[in-house]
């Protein structure tokens, strides 16, 4: 049984599982006032505008927060971290810390946002920024 569930695109958010499935990074703003929009909706919560556009964020961020599972504990073949964080842009994803162990998270830890493929699903997923815990 595959443990990842492939996610299910809406038509809010189809461009931005399209572009993750093509392994890049895509948001929506607001074409009105510039209000990044994550998670995507129809009508901008700023200005009510239902004009958008979407465009490449740069990769980087902070770690706001982030849990790790204990239950059920054979279910996941190694140690998962899940994590807040917030873009550079101001937009937050939840996703999966890589790379780091629990020990060595604090936060507002400089992250870079990567694609990966887990269990044939391609997924944006974060890892500390290079040199951060050397």
């Amino acid at each position: 049984m595959a443990l990842v569930q492939p996610p299910h695109a809406t038509p809010d958010d189809a461009f931005f599982w399209n572009a993750v499935a093509a392994g890049r990074l895509a948001l929506r703003r607001c074409a009105a006032c510039g209000r990044v929009q994550q998670p995507p909706t129809p009508l901008c919560p700023a200005c009510g505008a239902d004009d958008h556009e979407t465009f490449a964020p740069e990769p980087h961020g902070r770690l706001l927060s982030w849990v790790v599972p204990r239950h059920p504990a054979a279910a996941l073949p190694e140690q998962t971290i899940i994590a807040l964080v917030e873009l550079t842009c101001g937009a937050r994803l939840v996703t999966n810390l890589r790379d780091a162990g629990p020990e060595t998270l604090r936060m507002d830890l400089p992250v870079e946002m990567f694609v990966d493929t887990l269990d044939g699903v391609a997924l944006p997923q974060a890892r500390p920024a290079a040199g951060v815990l050397a």
